[in-house]
């Protein structure tokens, strides 16, 4: 779990680029899906590729 809240730090660190409204949501979707996202890390795929898949699936990309 540790690891899905690194990410998550890591999401909301991006509001410069993605903007606040954006990475709190996206910050928000990881937290509630936090066992797909985890998978997500096991597996090795770049944090800032699971934030696009996030962002694609919330519509915000």
């Amino acid at each position: 779990m540790w690891r899905v809240l690194k990410f998550v730090a890591w999401v909301l660190k991006q509001a410069w680029k993605y903007g606040a409204s954006k990475v709190a949501k996206a910050a928000s979707w990881a937290k509630n899906n936090w066992r797909t996202v985890l998978k997500w890390l096991d597996r090795g795929i770049a944090y800032g590729t699971i934030l696009h898949w996030i962002l694609q699936h919330l519509g915000l990309a």
